[in-house]
């Protein structure tokens, strides 16, 4: 498999919503049929300066920052690693867990609303689909990877969409 695409997100550019430069990376990735094919599964999120992995997506600037990205550019699921936390960050920004009273150990503890979350799992693969058309995938290749979406589904404890 081919190396990894980094798509670094820095603090500053977050806090000030500048899209720009990750914007201009990912529409490199849909520019031919050829690329589309050549960069799926391979883009990881990551963030650069003092945020935390399991909590960036907890910081509000960041919620927003993905979501405008993300009305930009919403063949996410084409084009994201399935296999490392890029994609849960990416949905736990979209549709953020809430914090919800504590059982046993009181700590508190966070939950998703699952029929949101299969919403916007729907909602982005209806644009993956659009996509698959526009560049001539084949059923083949998108069902691929609708089966990585799924396994991913079940490995973060979601039911597939």
């Amino acid at each position: 498999m081919a190396d990894f695409v980094i798509l670094r997100l820095e603090r500053k550019s977050v806090a000030a919503l500048n899209l720009r430069a990750p914007l201009y990376a990912l529409e490199q990735m849909i520019v031919s049929a050829g690329a589309v094919r050549e960069f799926a599964g391979r883009v990881r999120i990551e963030f650069e300066g003092c945020y935390e992995l399991g909590e960036v997506w907890l910081d509000a600037c960041v919620q927003r920052y993905m979501r405008e990205l993300t009305d930009l550019f919403p063949y996410w699921l084409h084009f994201v690693d399935k296999e490392d936390e890029s994609l849960r960050i990416l949905m736990c920004c979209l549709l953020p867990p809430q914090q919800v009273e504590p059982h046993g150990n009181g700590e508190p503890q966070m939950q998703i609303n699952v029929l949101a979350w299969n919403d916007q799992l729907r909602r982005l693969r209806l644009y993956m689909s659009r996509l698959h058309a526009q560049y001539g995938l084949s059923p083949e290749e998108s069902s691929a990877i609708d089966q990585l979406i799924a396994a991913w589904s079940r490995r973060v404890g979601l039911t597939p969409a």
